[in-house]
């Protein structure tokens, strides 16, 4: 059974991905005690901005962040285009990476645009 995570924080960048990154700490999770079933849903959308359709974004699930200077543990990555229009979107962390989790409690999601 899929297990929800508490409220997000956003630590640091802009949701405006024009402007470059943005990072968000996950809320609090209990360790599932398995390597499967692991997903990151975000969502983009180009807000009127045509100039960043198709630029490449990279998805990040990082652990020990703590800022764009030490950006603690890569865990993994996904590289999407960025949509024409609002988009949801789902990566499954596969499994080799998945194990790599050690503290649950302490992961963010980082996306930045490419060029």
């Amino acid at each position: 059974m899929p297990q929800e995570v508490g409220p997000m924080q956003a630590l640091s960048g802009t949701s405006d991905l024009a402007l470059g990154w943005y990072a968000v700490r996950l809320g609090p999770a209990e360790d599932p005690q398995i390597a499967t079933g692991h997903f990151i849903n975000f969502g983009l959308d180009p807000a009127g901005k045509p100039d960043l359709v198709g630029r490449p974004v990279t998805v990040e699930m990082r652990q020990n962040y703590v800022d764009e200077i030490d950006k603690g543990i890569l865990i993994t990555s996904t590289t999407v285009a960025m949509p024409d229009e609002a988009k949801e979107f789902s990566y499954a962390v596969p499994m080799q990476e998945a194990v790599f989790i050690t503290d649950y409690s302490d992961l963010t999601i980082r996306a930045e645009l490419g060029t």
